[in-house]
């Protein structure tokens, strides 16, 4: 009983390590950079706090994406801005 409870356990644990260690690229995290453009002036948020305006036509870089909501980073002024916008 104990060598089948072992070897449930190493089945397991071998899955699991080859979905952490897939050699299939995610969705953002390949080595690509990937922009985006506004079409419209739209709110930038970090929390619950309006941070700025991301300006209609300015070039913002994708990190990370949600179901509703994109993680940017863009230049704005002296400084880069990192924020979540709507989709």
């Amino acid at each position: 009983m104990r060598r089948y409870l072992i070897f449930a356990a190493l089945v397991l644990s071998l899955l699991a390590t080859s979905r952490c260690l897939s050699q299939e690229p995610g969705q953002l995290s390949h080595g690509n950079k990937i922009y985006i453009t506004s079409f419209f002036d739209c709110p930038v948020y970090w929390g619950n706090k309006r941070v700025t305006i991301l300006k209609k036509g300015t070039r913002a870089e994708l990190i990370s994406s949600t179901n509703k909501w994109f993680l940017v980073r863009f230049w704005s002024g002296r400084k880069y801005i990192s924020g979540w916008i709507k989709r």
